[in-house]
């Protein structure tokens, strides 16, 4: 596997703006529409080249989790919300959220960088009922927002995109803050990954599994979606018509060029199978309850 690597896209000016903003009275307000945003994925590389063999149970294709497109802060930034300070560091990767009418911008949309929703289980362990459960899944939910409303390069203001009181929905001005944008940054070390591990075959269908880790856990999931893209956990690939077989795994080009009964290898050939695409991944499940 060839190891992701991170590129500056450029400091962010009024470019990525998608039209002017000012502060308006908050009275009237909508609340603010998420349009999209870019958070992990992985990029497809890092095959060998030719033709491999493998036997029941290897990785045929493991690639690191990288954060599509994030801004990185030249300094740390401090949200006074809700009675207390939310600090942003120069080191955590904020996502890029495309919005519409957020509370305090005269925008009917624009682009903000905020902390990613986090995956957190209920302290108690148990199912949350009520105005707890509900503070519970606000705090999991919370995402912290900066954004540049006066199209300089620099972000300027602040908010709460979920969760929290109506006041810190509202954007603030803060001490504008430079700050680049960065593509393909590793979201962590073998702890974020994606791998497909053949799995065997059987009556000439040959069976692939997706296994998405995640803060060093399997992610899991019924079937994964990325626009043009999906996965089960277990996927087939029917070569009863004979090889060699094509398949597209979650957006990854796999060949069954042979098979050897004798031994239960079965070759696959890469030739071209190596795009570099960026294929996003789910993250943004914010909330969580264990059953004990």
């Amino acid at each position: 596997m060839v190891a992701a690597s991170w590129r500056t896209v450029g400091t962010v000016g009024t470019g990525l703006l998608l039209c002017s903003l000012a502060i308006l009275p908050t009275a009237a307000s909508p609340a603010t529409d998420v349009l999209g945003s870019t958070g992990q994925g992985f990029l497809v590389s890092g095959m060998p080249s030719g033709d491999h063999s493998y036997t029941n149970g290897d990785i045929v294709f493991k690639a690191a989790l990288v954060w599509g497109q994030v801004a990185h802060l030249s300094t740390d930034v401090r949200l006074p919300l809700d009675g207390h300070a939310k600090t942003l560091f120069t080191d955590s990767p904020l996502v890029r959220v495309a919005l519409r009418n957020v509370p305090g911008l005269r925008n009917e949309a624009v682009v903000a960088y905020c902390s990613p929703r986090e995956i957190e289980d209920s302290p108690a362990g148990t199912m949350m009922l009520g105005l707890l459960g509900k503070f519970m899944r606000s705090r999991s939910d919370q995402q912290y927002c900066l954004a540049d409303a006066d199209g300089d390069g620099r972000l300027d203001m602040g908010f709460e995109l979920r969760g929290g009181s109506p006041s810190a929905r509202v954007a603030q001005p803060i001490a504008p803050v430079a700050f680049d944008v960065r593509e393909n940054m590793p979201v962590s070390g073998d702890n974020d990954r994606i791998s497909i591990i053949y799995s065997g075959t059987k009556n000439g269908v040959f069976w692939f599994a997706l296994d998405l880790r995640q803060k060093g856990k399997s992610t899991k999931f019924t079937t994964l979606s990325a626009g043009q893209y999906s996965a089960t956990p277990i996927n087939r690939v029917d070569a009863r018509r004979g090889l060699p077989a094509q398949a597209n795994i979650y957006g990854v080009p796999i060949t069954i060029k042979a098979y050897d009964s004798a031994t239960g290898a079965v070759t696959l050939d890469w030739r071209g199978a190596e795009t570099g695409e960026f294929i996003p991944v789910a993250t943004e499940t914010a909330y969580r309850v264990r059953y004990y």
